[in-house]
């Protein structure tokens, strides 16, 4: 496609694994070599997998920093041996740490081989649940997000006046969406603080006058007895 300079194929899955005595709980992206560039995500030491390795299926990955923490801890992870499933895969590197996402999850809570690796020897599954897809500039964007929907179509039979099943996003609409959804937050604490400060207003007037009320003998008898003194 006109456009379009890199493609990753994806297979997500969440699993158990385990190195040594240590064992963890982590997500499993299966990803091609383009991933990497498409995310914009360096690797903190070790290197990526290749071209080559999605090819051949090659047990092979990558990890983040909350994940080699957790297995390995102080230990440097390259070129150690961690099981997917009692599968072994070497560690060839470990990425930068990007922290908490928008959602509040952990991206560095991962590991990331090969898509086939993943489809052939941790899933087993045989068809992908997404497409990541990189163009050139941000003017083939729209462009691009065209030629994929058609190009879906065509590959999925459906017929002309039929709803799609799939969807394609852009980062674009999937930022707006957030950006939405804090607009919709912001306004909606607003409220509630307004709300509050109403509430609390009214209940400190009550206060207020409750005292004056029960005190207003006294402040008669008071002002009475001032009168009486000055006469």
């Amino acid at each position: 496609m006109s456009g379009v300079n890199a493609v990753s194929e994806e297979v997500s899955s969440n699993s158990q694994i385990a190195a040594g005595n240590q064992n963890w709980f982590t997500r499993v992206l299966g990803e091609s070599a383009e991933y990497f560039d498409i995310r914009q995500w360096p690797l903190a030491s070790g290197a990526p997998f290749t071209p080559q390795d999605v090819r051949s299926s090659n047990k092979v990955c990558v990890i983040g920093k909350t994940t080699a923490s957790q297995i390995f801890g102080n230990d440097d992870p390259v070129g150690q041996i961690l099981r997917v499933k009692n599968v072994p895969f070497t560690v060839t590197g470990v990425l930068t740490p990007k922290g908490l996402s928008a959602q509040g999850s952990d991206q560095d809570d991962v590991l990331i081989m090969p898509y086939t690796s993943a489809m052939k020897r941790v899933t087993g599954g045989t068809t992908l649940r997404s497409i990541n897809v990189q163009v050139a500039n941000a003017s083939d964007l729209e462009p691009a997000q065209q030629q994929i929907v058609s190009l879906l179509r065509q590959r999925h039979n459906i017929r002309s006046g039929r709803d799609d099943d799939f969807t394609v996003r852009t980062q674009k609409e999937i930022a707006d969406t957030a950006t939405a959804t804090t607009d919709v937050m912001t306004g909606l604490l607003g409220a509630i603080a307004g709300v509050s400060l109403v509430v609390g207003g009214i209940g400190i007037m009550n206060i207020m006058l409750v005292s004056v009320t029960e005190r207003t003998r006294e402040i008669w008898a008071r002002t009475a007895a001032i009168f009486s003194r000055s006469s």
